[in-house]
């Protein structure tokens, strides 16, 4: 969605139905729609999940920027662009502040590519198996990957996953949203779906997260906004994403 200017919403885990998507990663796969803008994400919205957005008043609601983790991974002209992101995210009447990530966090985001190495193993056991070359050489290395992993380790995995979703519920005690850039840089070339660094984490912890287009970059490259809430907060982030397209 942040690659190509527009807008993507993923739900909290198992907020929508799975049933008939092929899955990657049974504890990973979320469902949810992209769309030209945020306004369109919530017209799907409302037909995907019933619920429909009634634009509320935003001032006042709390953003946390994290201390760590995303800028030092983040490209100079990404930042610049999102901390003048913040800068309208203001101007709404939204309350910006730097918090601290959970100690958890680094622990359960890595955890995440280790569980979705192993649980696609497993999906594609038999496929791969017996048609091996049939798959591209980025899936072979991602299943051979996830058949190297021990169960102790896979295990290991789960409990960092666990604990991270767990801790970063708890800071959502303090804020309404975490705001990143999306993506660390612009769209890559057309042969990688690119760095996924941004966005894994929240699959990982089930959260719920929006991007939205925040302007493009001297190349006219599309970036994008990242707001990420507690657990069933999908309206919520709409309202935010909204008011900052607005």
């Amino acid at each position: 969605a942040t690659y190509c200017g527009v807008a993507g919403l993923k739900p909290t885990f198992d907020r929508l139905s799975r049933d008939g998507v092929f899955p990657v990663a049974d504890s990973l796969d979320h469902v949810g729609p992209m769309a030209r803008t945020a306004s369109d994400l919530a017209l799907a919205w409302e037909a995907l999940a019933g619920e429909r957005l009634d634009a509320g008043d935003v001032r006042g609601r709390k953003i946390g920027v994290p201390d760590r983790y995303f800028q030092q991974r983040a490209s100079a002209e990404m930042w610049d662009r999102f901390t003048l992101a913040l800068e309208t995210v203001e101007k709404l009447g939204m309350r910006v502040r730097t918090v601290r990530l959970p100690a958890s966090f680094e622990d359960g985001a890595a955890a995440g590519p280790v569980v979705m190495a192993v649980e696609a193993a497993k999906v594609h056991r038999q496929a791969y198996d017996t048609h091996k070359d049939s798959f591209l050489p980025k899936i072979r290395s991602l299943l051979d990957d996830g058949r190297s992993v021990s169960a102790v380790a896979y295990l290991q995995a789960m409990e960092a996953k666990r604990a991270a979703a767990h801790d970063m519920r708890k800071l959502f005690e303090e804020i309404d949203y975490l705001a990143t850039p999306a993506t660390p840089k612009v769209a890559p070339p057309a042969d990688t779906t690119g760095d996924p660094a941004f966005n894994s984490p929240f699959s990982t912890f089930g959260l719920p997260a929006i991007t939205v287009n925040m302007g493009l970059t001297v190349a006219s490259l599309p970036c994008g906004l990242q707001l990420v809430s507690a657990p069933g907060r999908e309206l919520a982030l709409l309202e935010a994403a909204a008011a900052f397209e607005r």
